[in-house]
């Protein structure tokens, strides 16, 4: 949130496909779409804020707290991307597919 220039969601994506050597494009979730419980998102202020001014930080006072030079955007990227990926599993504490769970059935 701190990088240096005014970069937008599509420059973000754009950076990363640069690191991964593919492309990736940027997405927009509409946040005024309710979800299954008929809310809209809890975070709407936020990405309207997001929509209109950008994602701004303030690389000085980053460097300040942090008594250095922050690592570029395409470096956290480069770390990230070189990380083993962890293959996704159900947590233990859900059901698996064709698990039968009755409705007062708790998990914990």
């Amino acid at each position: 949130l701190c990088a240096e220039g005014d970069l937008n969601r599509n420059d973000v994506a754009a950076l990363m496909g640069d690191v991964l050597g593919r492309t990736v494009k940027a997405g927009r979730l509409d946040p005024n779409i309710p979800n299954k419980n008929g809310q809209t998102s809890p975070l709407k202020l936020m990405f309207d804020h997001y929509d209109t001014h950008g994602v701004l930080g303030n690389p000085l006072i980053l460097r300040a707290i942090l008594g250095r030079e922050p690592r570029t955007l395409r470096a956290y990227f480069k770390e990230l991307a070189a990380q083993p990926s962890v293959p996704q599993q159900t947590p233990p504490f859900l059901p698996k597919a064709g698990d039968r769970v009755s409705a007062g059935a708790r998990h914990g």
